[in-house]
């Protein structure tokens, strides 16, 4: 049987230790953190919102106060990836919806006009030399 690599085990080591550090505390305090550090913005914010929520349960002494550390890490990492999650989608879409629509002003107004007004040029290249016909004598 073949040897285990370095970086494999020591990832196994890790993955180990983290999943009995996820176990050893709160399940949503877990879930908050997993969630903060998604930077896709509807995971990250409902990360910050279960934040929140374990926050007020740790003033209400339902949540025990030594999972504040992590509660408020969560919070941080949470609303930094739903700000820069949000500038990335936003300059996405305004790249990409914008361009669709200039385009669409653009084009419109004009085959519009063809369209009701010189409807007979409307599909012909614009010099029109491709249709003139040469006079065979």
């Amino acid at each position: 049987m073949n040897k285990p690599s370095a970086l494999e085990t020591a990832l196994f080591e890790f993955s180990n230790i983290l999943y009995s550090w996820l176990r050893s505390i709160d399940r949503a305090v877990a879930v908050a953190f997993l969630l903060s550090l998604v930077p896709i913005p509807p995971a990250c914010w409902v990360g910050v919102l279960l934040s929140v929520a374990n926050i007020i349960l740790i003033k209400l002494k339902k949540i025990a106060a030594n999972e504040a550390k992590i509660v408020y890490v969560s919070l941080l990492i949470g609303i930094i990836n739903s700000i820069l999650g949000t500038i990335l989608i936003g300059s996405l879409a305004e790249f990409f919806v914008g361009n669709f629509v200039n385009t669409i002003f653009k084009f419109l107004p004009d085959f519009l006009h063809d369209l009701i007004f010189d409807n007979q040029n409307l599909f012909v290249y614009p010099d029109r030399s491709c249709f003139k016909f040469r006079n065979i004598t």
